[in-house]
């Protein structure tokens, strides 16, 4: 049987300090649904996840961190843009509501980077490809589907505020009957101090 205490529910992800448009779509969505079931975000806890671990022993932690750091050294500080707003499931079934990113080529390169180092360190990729998002509910219960398509599509291409992005971070995931909380374990700035290209950070492994 596994000892509980020594797993910890990790991701990766860059946080991110929502600014005035993302916070009105936020207010908006839970007005135009207040009758839905859906678990909406809490805007301190707003991020966008580059890696789910999942349950990891606690004694691969330190392993991980120099891994991510080694990852982050090689990349700069940049800025992209949060625009415009999606679903993931089908049209009959929405399970999440999502907001894109845009001019998003560096955080995608940091993304892959945390992938593919993760990977080599013995926690797979998902079969999905990398798609950068800012996770804005969750959907449980929905009366009207076609409401949601329709407000969905109001969203598309309207810009939610510039993201500058200086560091990742790890984050442990607590499961509540209120919902996740998410603490920082560690940040990694993003310093480029590294004069290799990001792409031969990802061969350092852990076991």
């Amino acid at each position: 049987m596994k000892d509980r205490a020594a797993l910890r529910r990790l991701f990766m992800a860059v946080p991110v300090v929502p600014d005035a448009p993302l916070l009105d779509l936020l207010a908006d969505g839970r007005s135009h649904f207040r009758g839905d079931k859906i678990r909406w975000v809490v805007p301190e806890q707003m991020h966008i996840t580059l890696k789910f671990l999942g349950e990891t022993p606690a004694h691969r932690i330190e392993g991980l961190c120099r891994v991510f750091e080694e990852v982050a050294s090689g990349h700069a500080p940049f800025s992209c843009r949060l625009e415009g707003a999606g679903l993931f499931g089908s049209r009959y079934a929405p399970r999440v509501i999502w907001v894109g990113t845009s001019d998003d080529a560096p955080l995608r390169a940091v993304g892959e980077a945390i992938l593919e180092s993760a990977a080599v360190s013995g926690f797979p990729r998902e079969r999905l490809p990398f798609v950068p998002h800012l996770t804005l509910g969750r959907i449980t219960h929905l009366r009207d589907k076609q409401r949601l398509t329709e407000w969905i599509t109001q969203q598309r291409g309207k810009p939610f505020g510039e993201l500058p992005v200086t560091e990742v971070v790890l984050y442990e995931s607590i499961l509540r009957t209120t919902g996740a909380e998410h603490l920082v374990v560690k940040r990694f700035p993003l310093s480029n101090i590294s004069n290799q290209h990001p792409s031969d950070h990802v061969s350092t492994s852990i076991r």
